[in-house]
Order: structure tokens, then C-alpha cells, then sequence
């Protein structure tokens, strides 16, 4: 079923004979390009802890992201800074 199907915008009585789209097939990429990115971002993170042996302030700051959000990034991914000391 179509994002709009339950729109009363886009409902069959407002505009009768006018099909809804159906996106499922057109957009089935993007949960598999989701994944990638987020492999993509384990990677990198990965990499700066190892560079940095497990220093959090010193891969933000090289990483060029916050410190909190490099914490919650290696909570999502189930990264220890104690596994790359």
C-alpha cells in the first residue's frame, strides 16, 4: 500500500479512478543502503579507536564529531573502548 493511502488527500472518493503508487518496490534499496552506511560508520569508528587506542576525546576531536555522539554511536555498535587498548 501506498505512503498516502490513508491521507484523505489522496483518498479513492476525492479522486475517483486515480490509482495509488505503490513506492515498496521502487525504494526496497533503501533499508539495504541504510545498512551499509551504518557498516560504513562501524568501520570508520573502528579505525579512530584503534588509532587512537581506545581514546574516545581524541577520535571525536580527529573524527570531527561531538564526544557524546561518538559514545552513543559506539553504544548503537556495540563498541568498548577497553577492546582497542
Amino acid at each position: 500500500m501506498g505512503r498516502f493511502a490513508k491521507n484523505p488527500y489522496y483518498a479513492e472518493e476525492k479522486y475517483p479512478g486515480r490509482k495509488q503508487i505503490d513506492y515498496s518496490k521502487e525504494f526496497a534499496w533503501v533499508p539495504k543502503f541504510r545498512e551499509r552506511i551504518a557498516e560504513y560508520e562501524r568501520c570508520l569508528l573502528v579505525e579512530l579507536l584503534t588509532e587512537n587506542k581506545g581514546n574516545i576525546n581524541k577520535s571525536a576531536r580527529i573524527g570531527g564529531i561531538h564526544e557524546s555522539s561518538l559514545r552513543e554511536k559506539m553504544i548503537r555498535f556495540g563498541l568498548k573502548k577497553e577492546d582497542f587498548r
